[in-house]
């Protein structure tokens, strides 16, 4: 199984209770937003800062977040020092590097981002729930979700 959320520690921490064996992915846009505000709190020149972004990324997509954290302590670390956002940016992604291993998810063939998972959601539930005549609870939405989710994962009932 394959958790894809955006980092939120409480989030992945009952996930982990629940599902002890998955596998946890941090999405891939919401570690590129922390990089590029990192870059950008650098308090480097506009052009240095995009380059170094776009350098990082790169190597954030095809390693994952340690060796882009590696570079840029390398590189700026009195920068850093210097800078509190660039540094609470560059601990969040130092902090969930295990979960962004993305050359290693892409290679074996893991989806980095949530752009499907969102799509999936649009299609299966909300169509489903916004259907003519449809009124639904909130609480009666999310249970009819978890069926649905159970149904389509194969799993027999508890």
């Amino acid at each position: 199984m394959l958790c894809l959320a955006d980092g939120e520690t409480a989030l992945e921490d009952s996930l982990r209770d629940a599902f002890p064996h998955a596998l946890f992915v941090n999405d891939f846009a919401h570690a590129s937003d922390h990089l590029h505000d990192c870059c950008l709190a650098l308090g480097l020149e506009q052009p240095t800062a995009e380059k170094e972004y776009r350098l990082c990324r790169g190597l954030l997509y095809r390693i994952g977040a340690e060796s882009a954290v590696r570079r840029l302590r390398r590189l700026y670390q009195k920068e850093l020092d210097a800078a509190p956002k660039a540094l609470t940016d560059l601990l969040y992604l130092d902090k969930r590097k295990d979960n962004m291993r993305y050359g290693w998810f892409r290679k074996h063939g893991y989806y980095i981002g949530s752009g499907h998972v969102e799509a999936a959601v649009r299609v299966l539930i909300v169509r489903r729930c916004k259907q003519a005549g449809m009124h639904w609870r909130h609480a009666n939405a999310v249970f009819m979700a978890a069926i649905h989710a159970r149904y389509r994962s194969h799993r027999k009932a508890a």
